[in-house]
């Protein structure tokens, strides 16, 4: 029951359904979607997902395609999303 300030992963997935297992909960309300551009890739579009993000976890996503693969970085807590939006602000990313 740990929550995390920061993690990450490469999703052996492609974007398109990594984003698709968040749509019944942005449908419902419990996830608020957005498109999101990294500053180092402006060129890439992935989403950032804020809300219920796991069944008993509140926090945010960003979700960026690489490849055949997608980029995940979140946070799992509402306290760190300061911190959050600064390291996904700075996060240097070629895809």
């Amino acid at each position: 029951d740990t929550s995390f300030a920061l993690r990450y992963q490469v999703v052996e997935a492609d974007y398109t359904t990594v984003l698709g297992q968040y749509a019944g909960n942005v449908k419902t309300g419990r996830i608020k979607s957005a498109p999101y551009r990294s500053d180092s890739a402006p060129t890439i579009l992935g989403a950032r997902l804020d809300g219920q993000i796991t069944p008993t976890k509140t926090g945010s996503v960003v979700l960026l395609p690489l490849r055949d693969k997608t980029l995940k970085i979140w946070t799992e807590g509402n306290a760190f999303g300061a911190d959050f939006n600064a390291i996904i602000a700075s996060l240097t990313f070629i895809p």
